[in-house]
C-alpha cells in the first residue's frame, strides 16, 4: 500500500534558540503549522510567546535554528529578500500599533500605498472591503483616538488583511478587552479562517479564547514546546508542565468539560 504523503507545513520552526543579554528565552523550539490551521500558543508571562511570533515574520533573528515559511527558510535572508515573504503575512499586534496621526482608512491602506502599484481608487475600495469584513464599514475618516480598545483591534485586523495574506499572526488579540470585545474578536478570527482559508498562529494567555478559536493548542514552557494537541485533548492532559502552567489558578474544569 502506498504511503500517505504528509501535508505541507505552511510554517515550520526547527530547534529555534534565542537569548537576550545572556538570558535564554527560546531553548530549541520545534513547531509545525498545517495549511488552513489555527494554532494557539499558550504559556506563562515571559515564556517567550511574542519572541517566537516575531521570529515567524523575521522581526527577530534567532541565535540558532531555522524558520520556514511556505517552503522558504527565512532566518538568513537579507531584508530585501524578506520583503516579499513578509507580504504573505499579516500581523495583529498586541496594542494594535496604529499610527495616531493617520485616519483609520490610511492606517488600513498603509501597506497598500507602500508596497503595491494599485491606484488610489483601488486602494480605497480595498480599505472599505477590509473594514466591512471586521464590522467597521464607514469608519475610514475616524482617528485612532476616537476608537475604543475593541475597535482599535479590529482596525489592526483590517490592516493585517489588506494585502490578502496567506498567514495571519495574532499577538494577544483579546488582551485589554471586556467580555463583549473578546467575544467579538474571537468570532472574527474564526470567521476569517473559515471564509478566507488562512493559516493562523496566535499567542495568548486567554485560555477560553484559545479554546474557542484554535484547531490545535501548544504549550510553550521554559523555552520549548512541550505539549501540542487539539483543545479537548490538550486540556485533559496530565502533563506536569501543564499543571505548572495552571499554577495557583483553579484548573479550568468548565473548559475541560466543554
Amino acid at each position: 500500500m502506498p504511503s500517505v504523503a504528509e501535508p505541507e507545513q505552511v510554517i515550520e520552526v526547527r530547534a529555534l534558540h534565542k537569548a537576550f543579554g545572556g538570558q535564554a528565552v527560546l531553548r530549541g523550539v520545534d513547531l509545525q503549522v498545517r495549511p488552513g490551521e489555527t494554532l494557539g500558543i499558550l504559556g506563562a508571562s515571559g515564556s517567550g510567546k511574542t519572541v517566537l511570533l516575531k521570529h515567524l515574520n523575521g522581526l527577530l533573528r534567532p541565535d540558532a535554528g531555522q524558520v520556514w515559511i511556505a517552503g522558504q527558510e527565512i532566518t538568513r535572508l537579507s531584508e530585501a529578500r524578506l520583503g516579499p515573504i513578509r507580504l504573505q503575512l499579516g500581523m495583529l499586534f498586541q496594542e494594535a500599533a496604529l499610527f495616531d496621526s493617520l485616519s483609520v482608512g490610511r492606517n488600513v491602506g498603509f501597506a497598500l500605498y507602500e508596497h503595491t502599484k494599485l491606484s488610489r481608487e483601488q486602494i480605497e475600495r480595498r480599505v472599505r472591503d477590509c473594514l466591512a469584513q471586521v464590522g467597521l464599514a464607514g469608519s475610514e475618516q475616524l482617528r485612532p483616538v476616537e476608537l475604543s480598545g475593541g475597535m482599535k483591534k479590529r482596525v489592526g485586523l483590517a490592516r493585517a488583511l489588506a494585502l490578502q495574506p496567506r498567514i495571519l499572526l495574532y499577538d494577544e488579540p483579546t488582551s485589554g478587552l471586556d467580555p463583549a470585545g473578546r467575544a467579538q474578536i474571537n468570532g472574527l478570527i474564526r470567521r476569517l479562517q473559515r471564509e478566507l482559508e488562512v493559516t493562523a498562529v496566535l499567542v495568548t494567555h486567554d485560555i477560553e479564547s484559545a479554546r474557542q478559536v484554535s484547531d490545535r493548542l501548544a504549550l510553550l514552557h521554559r523555552g520549548r514546546i512541550v505539549l501540542s494537541a487539539p483543545p479537548q485533548e490538550f486540556f485533559r492532559s496530565a502533563a506536569p508542565e501543564l499543571r505548572e502552567f495552571w499554577g495557583e489558578r483553579e484548573q479550568p474544569w468548565n473548559i475541560i468539560q466543554a
